[in-house]
């Protein structure tokens, strides 16, 4: 008779379920998968269409959520964020810095399918249309492959 047996490790804890299971996933006691990267990079002002910067987070893996927060206010009209792989793959969402927002807001976008290799860059750029400088810190939540 063959049991179905769940091999883990447990890392000595509060509650002991920090686990890495042999051939499944890791993860952490609330979850949090351990497989993770994320790349960040700083957007120097949303309100001018010339901003671009670029992220290399050096990984392969699935981009899971792109977050945002802002560092200054902006009036006028949206600032939108937009995202493209390795200079020619757009992301489908975009983040738009909403007029009349504050510093310390955050937006998030979880693109559907947008992978990346480990030699691609990710670029950042701004369509300028708002008012007042804001520097925005941008997050890339990547899960490896």
């Amino acid at each position: 008779m063959t049991e179905n047996v769940l091999n883990f490790f447990e890392q000595p804890g509060a509650d002991g379920d920090n686990k890495f299971i042999v051939g499944g996933t890791m993860e952490t006691a609330t979850g949090t998968h351990l497989r993770v990267r994320t790349a960040s990079v700083l957007l120097p002002d949303v309100s001018s269409a010339s901003s671009l910067v670029y992220a290399f987070p050096g990984v392969t893996g699935e981009i899971q959520a792109i977050r945002a927060v802002q560092n200054a206010g902006v009036t006028g009209a949206n600032g939108v964020i937009s995202f493209t792989i390795g200079g020619g793959s757009p992301i489908g969402s975009t983040i738009s810095i909403l007029a009349g927002s504050s510093a310390g807001d955050v937006y998030t976008i979880n693109p559907s399918t947008a992978t990346i290799t480990g030699s691609q860059e990710i670029e950042v750029t701004t369509d300028g249309g708002s008012t007042g400088v804001c520097p925005v810190t941008i997050n890339i939540e990547i899960l490896l492959d």
